[in-house]
Formats: structure tokens, C-alpha cells, sequence
């Protein structure tokens, strides 16, 4: 199913950033910032499929040199905490072919370029080798100001702007769906993407889940009020007195950010695919567990095919130093016997594939059991794993809340120290107070019940099969596949020999000799007597010929003992109707 994704964020120096290094590493290239002199090596970064440079008609002399557009855009700003670059990150549908994303991405680099008048630098990533496969995706890198055929002109501040940039980001993430579904529509893919999220839709459709669980409001009355407006007027006082040390400390905050920044720009591709990374753990799997499967059946037909053709060969050989046989019957064969006979050997070869089929089967069963096995505790190990981090992630979120709360209590209490004396000894009850301390209390709870369930999410991945787990079950199916394979290829040996002339042979003389039986037995008497058939010549007949229907009837003495006692049931039966 195709995924939407689209953002927009600024590449600022304020952050630690520059723009000739962000170009770098998505190009794949080696750039170098002429206004610091760093020189960003990016070469042998792989998973770059492609990158080009589109530019208004009247800037293209200038700005397909990528080292020379970025160095003109670091150098365009003055300020240290400019913002130098924009960058548009665009999730590509899989369903589409590479040509297709890449002129999907062509296009929506053109669209920005003609609505704001910047140059945009795009580059194709394929997806990490470690994450979800399907997650193609493009960067878009922008200039901040409009592109002319002397150099880069005005700033575009309708992205800057509060009032605007959202209107405007809107705009290009419904642009992006629409662009998107219309190159699926044109694959002939039935997948869609919206840019719109559930909440939103909702809304549109006249649903609003917030209408369900908005608490009542809580009336408060003038004394009340009052206080409430005293107690925030001196709040807003001792925070002003603050500000400058707020301001130091973020100041310190901001270095340290760029520092942590600079650190996470190559690991910022692979955030963008951890949504979806452990969605297809139990497809693939399963998959490989299938692929193995049919690898092994056919190296085991081909060895079964190896087989026969060395039996077939050998037996020729044998044949060719054997006299040939000397029977008991005429060696001429009317059609109709020859027809009767064709019939019997179909079914008898039908009869045998049968039954090599289920012995095939049952030969796999044990392994088939095994794979499942291990599928079903791959897949509880990823669940466990999944389960962990995301307790883990609501934990730190509570543990975040627990501490905000904490401090804006600290905060109330040290702004109105008075108050809150008046407030813990209860000569005087501060709302303010209050509701700062049960929310306190609600994180306290929030954060004890996410531990709880961090917890609980630990001990599953416990009691999960561990790794080497996992590697001894592996190591456990190849050897029986390795028993298994050389059952199958006898097998198949077997069901070769079914079509080789030497079975034929045998099968032609078992149902020719058993059809003699049966024209000599039904021609006599027979009868069954103690659980014995008993079976005598026609009268008659000459010595001679009683003496060559005995010699078939020695011949083979277990088939003319099974045609002799289903003759006698028949003739029972017949017995049985007529009375």
C-alpha cells in the first residue's frame, strides 16, 4: 500500500548546519564551504541512486554547478543564524518503477521551482539496507531566495512568515498527493494516498471524536477570579525578573543542540524508515522460510533426475548382457489384449505417483513443522521488541511530564512563598497552588503506570526464544532438510523409474501373466473351501495343454493366489444374489 509522506524544514546556521553540507550528503559528493573552509566528503555514502539540479530558465547557466549554487547561497546571508536552505522530504510510492520516481520527484521540484523562483538541488535514496524496502524516498534542497540570471535575488518570506508558511506548506503537501496519485493512476496502481490526517477527515465528514471527551468547564467566581489574577500578575513579574537567565541558559541549550544536531544528520534517513521497518519482520520471514523451501525442492528434483538417468543407463547395460526370458505363453498379443493391458498399467503408474506423492509429503512434514515453529518465534520476538520500545518511549514521555509538572509547582512555590506557607498550613487555599499539585500527582501515576507497563513489556521479550535460540532452531532445519533431501531425491528416483522402459517391461509381463490367470481360472472350476481355493481344469482338455496352464499359473504364484480368491469372492456373490 503507498505511504504519504511530505516535510518541510529549514537548514539553519543557528542549529550548526550549512547548506553546502546538507547538499553533500545527499548528493553523495565531496563539497567544500568556502566561508569556513570545511570540506564535506560524503563519496562514500551509498544508497544515492540519482541527483539534478532544476532552476528557472534564466538561472540555469549559473546553477548547475552544485559546489558554486550552495557557496553562492551560504555567502547570499549575513546573519549567524540565517536560514541558508529549505528541504522538502518526499516519501516515493514502491508500487512505481525507478523512472517513474524519478520523474515523480522531477516534478515536484519543477512546481516549487516555478512557484517560488528558487533552484532546487533533488537527490534519490533508495531505501537502507537494514530498514523497510519499500521506503524510496527524495530530498529536496531549496534555495531561500528567488533565482535570477545574476545570482540569487530576494528572500522568499511567504515561508518565513507565520501567517503564510502554513498556507503555503498545505498547499505543496496537497499538491505532492495529487501528483502522486494521478503517476499511480497512470502505473494502473489502485493504491491512493491523502494528505489529510484521520483527525482531520473526520472532521470533514462531521465526526468529531474530541466532542465525546471535552471535560466540563469549572465556573469560578469573582473572589476567586481575583485571586487567580493576582497570584498570575506576580507570576509574570518574577518570570520577567528571570528572563535574562533564561535567555543564558538557552543560549547553551542552542550550542549544545548543534553540537547533537550535527551528530544525528546521518542517522536522520533512517529515523524517517523505523515506522515501518518492523511491520514486514514477520512477511519476510515467511518469505524466506518459502524460498528455502522451493531452493531445496529443486535441488532435490535435479538430483532425483541425476538418479534415474544413472539407473536408466545402468539398467540398459544389464539388459543388454541378459538372455532373454523364456515364458510360458505366446509371445503374440491381440489388441484387445494389448488395449486391456495399456489400461491396467495407467492405473498402475497412477496408483504408484499416489502414493510417492504422500511419501513425499510426509518426508517434508517434519521440517515444514519446524519452520513454523520458528516464524511464529521470530515473530513473538519482534512483537516483544516492539512492545519494549514503545512502553520505553511512553515512559520517557511520562517521565517528561512528571518533571515539567514538577518544576512549574517548584516555580509557584518559590514566586509566592508566603502563599504557599498559607497553603500548606490551610489558613488559605490557593486554586493555583492546587492544581499545580494534582497535576504533580496525575504525572506521578502517569509515570508509576508506564514503569508498570515497561515492566511488563521486559519480562515478555524474556520469555521469548533468544537469539541463539533462533540460530540452534535455523541450524536444526537445515539438518533435517538435509535428511530430508536425500528421501525426496529417492523418491524421485523412484518415480523416474516409473516411466523407464525397464518398468514398463516388468508391468507389461505382471498384468499380461495376470490376465492369462484370470482367462484360466475362469475357465475352470474353483471353489472355496476352509478359507482354501480349490481349482481344477475344464474337462477335456489335452495333457499337454493342462501341462502349459499350470506352468502359468507357477509362474507367479502370488499373483495367481490374489486372482484366485477375488474370482471365488465374485462367485460367492453371484452365489448370494441368485438365491
Amino acid at each position: 500500500m503507498a505511504s504519504y509522506h511530505l516535510s518541510a524544514k529549514a537548514v539553519s546556521r543557528s542549529t550548526g548546519r550549512s547548506a553546502v553540507g546538507a547538499a553533500a550528503y545527499r548528493s553523495g559528493e565531496r563539497l567544500t564551504n568556502e566561508r569556513d573552509g570545511v570540506t564535506h566528503d560524503y563519496t562514500r555514502k551509498g544508497g544515492v541512486l540519482s541527483s539534478f539540479i532544476v532552476a528557472p530558465a534564466s538561472a540555469e547557466a549559473w546553477a548547475s554547478d552544485r559546489s558554486g549554487l550552495w557557496n553562492r547561497a551560504e555567502a547570499a546571508e549575513a546573519r549567524k543564524d540565517a536560514k541558508v536552505a529549505r528541504e522538502y522530504e518526499l516519501a516515493l510510492p514502491a508500487e512505481l518503477s525507478a523512472p517513474e520516481r524519478e520523474a515523480l520527484a522531477r516534478q515536484f521540484a519543477e512546481a516549487v521551482v516555478e512557484r517560488f523562483g528558487v533552484v532546487a538541488d533533488v537527490a534519490l535514496h533508495a531505501p537502507h539496507r537494514e530498514g523497510d524496502q519499500r521506503n524510496w524516498h527524495a530530498h529536496i534542497l531549496t534555495t531561500t531566495r528567488a533565482a535570477n540570471e545574476n545570482g540569487l535575488g530576494a528572500k522568499t518570506r511567504v515561508l518565513d512568515s507565520p501567517k503564510t508558511s502554513g498556507a503555503e506548506v498545505e498547499a505543496l503537501r496537497e499538491l505532492w498527493a495529487k501528483q502522486v496519485n494521478a503517476a499511480l493512476e497512470r502505473a494502473r496502481e489502485t493504491a491512493r494516498v491523502d494528505h489529510r490526517s484521520f483527525a482531520r477527515r473526520d472532521a470533514e465528514r462531521g465526526f468529531d471524536p474530541r466532542d465525546r471527551i471535552r471535560p466540563p468547564g469549572v465556573h469560578l467566581g469573582p473572589a476567586a477570579t481575583a485571586i487567580e489574577r493576582r497570584a498570575a500578575r506576580e507570576r509574570v513579574r518574577s518570570l520577567s525578573d528571570d528572563a535574562g537567565r533564561m535567555a543564558q541558559n538557552r543560549a547553551k541549550q542552542l550550542r549544545g543542540a548543534s553540537r547533537r544536531d550535527a551528530m544525528r544528520e546521518e542517522r536522520s534517513e533512517r529515523h524517517f524508515e523505523v515506522a515501518q521497518a518492523r511491520l514486514e519482520a514477520r512477511e519476510a520471514a515467511s518469505e524466506v522460510v518459502q524460498l528455502e523451501a522451493e531452493r531445496e525442492r529443486l535441488i532435490a528434483v535435479a538430483a532425483a533426475q541425476k538418479a534415474a538417468e544413472a539407473a536408466q543407463r545402468a539398467a540398459e547395460r544389464q539388459k543388454a548382457k541378459e538372455p532373454a526370458p523364456v515364458t510360458a505363453r505366446s509371445p503374440t498379443i491381440s489388441p484387445a489384449r494389448r488395449q486391456q493391458m495399456e489400461s491396467f498399467i495407467k492405473e498402475m503408474r497412477r496408483t504408484q505417483i499416489q502414493k510417492l506423492d504422500r511419501q513425499t509429503l510426509d518426508a517434508t512434514e517434519k521440517s515444514r513443522e519446524m519452520q513454523t515453529r520458528l516464524g511464529w518465534a521470530v515473530t513473538g520476538r519482534e512483537k516483544a521488541k516492539e512492545a519494549l520500545i514503545k512502553a520505553e518511549n511512553w515512559e520517557s514521555v511520562r517521565k517528561g511530564e512528571l518533571d515539567e509538572a514538577a518544576k512549574n509547582l517548584k516555580e509557584i512555590r518559590d514566586n509566592s512563598p508566603f502563599r504557599a506557607w498559607l497553603h500548606d498550613r490551610k489558613i488559605w487555599r490557593s486554586d493555583l497552588l492546587a492544581a499545580a499539585e494534582t497535576a504533580v500527582n496525575t504525572a506521578k501515576q502517569n509515570h508509576d503506570h508506564a514503569c508498570y507497563l515497561t515492566g511488563n513489556a521486559r519480562t515478555d521479550l524474556d520469555k521469548q526464544a533468544t537469539q541463539e535460540t533462533l540460530v540452534k532452531m535455523e541450524k536444526a532445519i537445515e539438518d533435517q532438510q538435509d535428511l530430508e533431501r536425500d528421501k525426496v531425491a529417492k523418491i524421485e528416483a523412484m518415480r523416474q523409474a516409473l516411466h523407464s522402459p525397464e518398468w514398463l517391461d516388468e508391468a507389461e509381463r505382471q498384468v499380461n501373466h495376470m490376465l492369462d490367470v484370470q482367462e484360466i481360472v475362469g475357465a475352470g472350476q474353483l471353489e472355496q473351501s476352509w478359507g482354501q481355493a480349490r481349482f481344477s481344469h475344464p474337462p477335456g482338455l489335452s495333457a499337454q495343454e493342462i501341462e502349459r496352464r499350470d506352468a502359468v499359473l507357477a509362474e507367479q504364484p502370488e499373483i495367481t493366489k490374489v486372482v484366485m480368491e477375488k474370482v471365488a469372492q465374485e462367485k460367492d456373490r453371484g452365489r448370494d444374489y441368485d438365491d
